[in-house]
């Protein structure tokens, strides 16, 4: 597995496609930050592409949310 955490999403995309190249079946994580950029990597087989900005609103979300409810 390969974890690739660069916010430039050209960087993103050649360090997958040399990943890919050297090894078809490496599993891919990659940050992105757009829907647009994300729906792409998906597309072209890179793996699980993260929204970073989507997923610190969702924890903070649930953070706030299981606060709420320890007060409750």
């Amino acid at each position: 597995m390969l974890v690739i955490a660069t916010p430039d999403s050209f960087s993103v995309r050649k360090v997958a496609h040399n990943a890919r190249t050297l090894n078809p079946r490496i599993e891919l994580v990659v940050r992105t930050h757009s829907d647009a950029e994300r729906a792409y990597l998906e597309g072209k087989n890179v793996g699980k592409a993260v929204m970073g900005e989507q997923e610190l609103a969702e924890a903070m979300a649930r953070y706030a949310l299981e606060r709420l409810k320890a007060e409750a």
